[in-house]
């Protein structure tokens, strides 16, 4: 499959023809090698950016504790997730299996516009850069990529 490179956002039609023609609804990003300060640095600078930060346990909402404080529980101890909402409406969920790896999806029909597309490559490049780590986005369910960020330029295989 051909690869593209970007160093802009990639339009939503770049996006699309990488996702394929029947994508799953749920994709995942994932970062590996990630730091407890570097999970704080993340949440810091989306909340300065205006994305409202949730920390979802069972049924209640907490704000966000400081990465050693979600982590900071047995191995089979329920650490739920991080529901991260942009000012456009995009929904990132964030899942706490490991402080070592920051794992998350986003529902694709709820980027129904540039705007949101954006607000989503905003979010990607923002992990990219306080993590200073490539973020790989895979098919749901998938360790095949679809698209990669590091170092300040978009890949999209497929576009």
């Amino acid at each position: 499959m051909e690869a593209v490179r970007w160093l802009v956002d990639p339009p939503p039609e770049a996006w699309w023809a990488a996702l394929g023609p029947d994508p799953a609804v749920l994709p995942d990003g994932m970062v590996n090698g990630v730091a407890a300060a570097e999970w704080d640095a993340v949440f810091a600078e989306l909340d300065r950016r205006g994305w409202v930060a949730r920390w979802v346990r069972s049924d209640s909402e907490l704000p966000v504790p400081p990465a050693t404080q979600l982590f900071d529980r047995a191995p089979d101890a329920e650490r739920g997730f991080v529901r991260l909402c942009a000012p456009t409406n995009v929904v990132v969920h964030v899942w706490l299996y490991t402080l070592e790896t920051l794992l998350f999806d986003f529902d694709l029909r709820e980027l129904v516009d540039g705007e949101r597309w954006v607000s989503l490559a905003a979010f990607v490049r923002c992990v990219a850069e306080r993590t200073d780590r490539e973020v790989v986005l895979c098919h749901e369910g998938s360790n095949t990529p679809f698209a990669t960020f590091v170092k300040g330029s978009w890949t999209l295989v497929g576009a």
